[in-house]
């Protein structure tokens, strides 16, 4: 039995299989030194594909880490929440760390 394209509709969604804590490292840490960034230049300056980077914004989001707005020109940013610093501050402090000590080398 066959049956026709309108009777069967399956969403698919890609979903991630699995948190990578570097990638969610390197994308919080780009977004504290840069917020208020769009997503596809966030995407770009983390070396990611645009469709994963999508899949951890979604997940950040849900996790309350992020916050997204609509800025003046109608494109949404991404800017972190305060949970987003806090995680920041107590897990990626390191980053912080090297950051500044380059900076005072340079």
């Amino acid at each position: 039995m066959r049956s026709s394209k309108s009777e069967v509709c399956i969403e698919s969604k890609k979903e991630l299989k699995r948190i990578e804590w570097n990638t969610v490292k390197r994308i919080i840490v780009f977004i504290y030194y840069n917020n208020r960034f769009r997503k596809t230049k966030i995407a770009m300056q983390c070396n990611m594909a645009y469709d994963k980077f999508l899949l951890y914004l979604d997940w950040m989001d849900i996790m309350d880490l992020i916050k997204r707005e609509i800025d003046e020109d109608g494109f949404e940013v991404v800017s972190l929440t305060e949970r987003g610093h806090n995680l920041f501050s107590t897990k990626f402090q390191e980053n912080k760390l090297d950051l500044e000590g380059q900076v005072l080398h340079a």
